[in-house]
């Protein structure tokens, strides 16, 4: 039988993992871990466990490290799928957000703040805590770590042992069934397993649509969506259409970065083996310029992302205001495009929230954001 490796391909993943090393310059960062997978077949054409292995053995593609947020593209899918939220859905990220339904989880951002209303795409883009904990919520967190498996995810234990915190890191994951599960969302959203032997079959799985599943792709290579999480001059900013998400784990001991082109997913793990933490290193700047360097050598003869097509693909592009999520009204701001599955864009405009008072246009949210309209993170007045 012959191996899916692409060994001239192995080879400079080894040289760019080995180089990327070098220039971070960190005594407390010492290893990494690369998967590529060509997204028609499955194959792995390139697996990367250990940036030395005359220095370690370790197989950094197959243990089992914390997820930090790597996992929320798929549960934001799930909720997309089910009807429960759509990209312009407006979400709290608020402190009390999550307690009606998990009352003894209060999950924060990275930077302490909470920012109130947000759409969806953004929540999603900028890796916002709070919003996806309330998503979670929405689905079911038994449910979504149940299809989290589906997508290959072999956790190494049970719901119970992490609950509702799996989705921010409570959970531990594997990068070559992360960057599997990625390749799936490149499919339009059928799972199959990764293949080490040309000759070995694995069967496909439709796991979600294939429309729901474009907007996620779509979120994720939304450089512009980002951008106030995580900066405009940072390796996600790719110039082609490249989907891409990052996650960091508690302690900053393990830094994730995947994402995909139309041929292949790319999923890249920096840590250390021994579990030493890395001193407050984000996967913005642990993991995210190898896998930059991988994808930039993969497109010199992959392609990017093809554009949505609307008739072909069954989603509707709906003007929205981008302080609502509704549709606009005469107190919104400049209008932007966001992508709908058929049926599922808001009937209302944004008179519902947004009104005039005294000549200036005013929000006017739901109960669910007094407590934030009070406190110190109000920032819209």
């Amino acid at each position: 039988a012959v191996a899916t490796l692409d060994l001239p391909l192995q080879q400079e993943i080894e040289h760019i993992a080995r180089a990327h090393l070098r220039e971070l310059n960190r005594h407390d960062v010492t290893a990494a871990a690369v998967v590529v997978i060509e997204n028609a077949t499955g194959n792995i054409r390139a697996l990367l466990g250990s940036p030395d292995f005359s220095m370690s053995q370790i197989n950094g593609a197959a243990i089992r490290r914390s997820c930090g947020s790597i996992l929320k593209p798929f549960v934001y899918l799930q909720a997309l799928d089910e009807g429960r939220v759509t990209a312009a859905t407006l979400l709290p990220d608020t402190p009390d957000a999550v307690r009606a339904v998990y009352p003894d989880y209060d999950p924060r951002n990275y930077n302490d703040r909470f920012l109130g209303p947000v759409r969806a795409r953004d929540a999603l883009a900028c890796s916002l805590n709070v919003p996806a904990v309330v998503v979670l919520g929405k689905v079911g967190a038994r449910r979504a770590f149940d299809r989290l498996r589906d997508w290959g995810i072999d956790f190494a234990r049970p719901f119970d042992a992490s609950g509702a915190g799996f989705i921010l890191g409570n959970a531990e994951v594997s990068l070559l069934d992360l960057t599997a599960a990625y390749a799936g969302l490149a499919r339009g959203g059928a799972a199959r397993a990764p293949a080490f032997l040309e000759v070995e079959y694995q069967p496909i799985r439709a796991l979600a649509s294939r429309s729901a599943t474009l907007i996620i792709q779509d979120i994720l290579a939304d450089n512009r969506a980002r951008a106030s999480a995580f900066g405009h001059q940072t390796a996600l900013n790719t110039p082609q259409r490249i989907a891409v998400k990052t996650g960091t784990s508690s302690g900053f001991r393990d830094a994730w970065t995947v994402g995909f082109n139309r041929d292949h997913t790319v999923g890249v793990w920096v840590g250390n083996f021994d579990r030493r933490p890395m001193t407050e290193l984000f996967a913005v700047r642990a993991a995210a310029p190898l896998w930059r360097a991988i994808m930039d050598r993969l497109l010199t003869e992959d392609q990017p992302l093809p554009e949505i097509d609307p008739e072909q693909d069954n989603l509707e592009a709906v003007p929205i205001c981008p302080l609502t999520g509704l549709r606009p009204g005469p107190a919104s701001p400049a209008p932007f495009r966001e992508w709908f599955m058929i049926g599922t864009a808001p009937d209302e405009d944004s008179s519902l929230l947004l009104r005039y008072v005294e000549d200036r246009p005013v929000l006017h949210l739901p109960s669910e954001f007094a407590a934030w309209c009070a406190g110190p993170h109000n920032h819209l007045g």
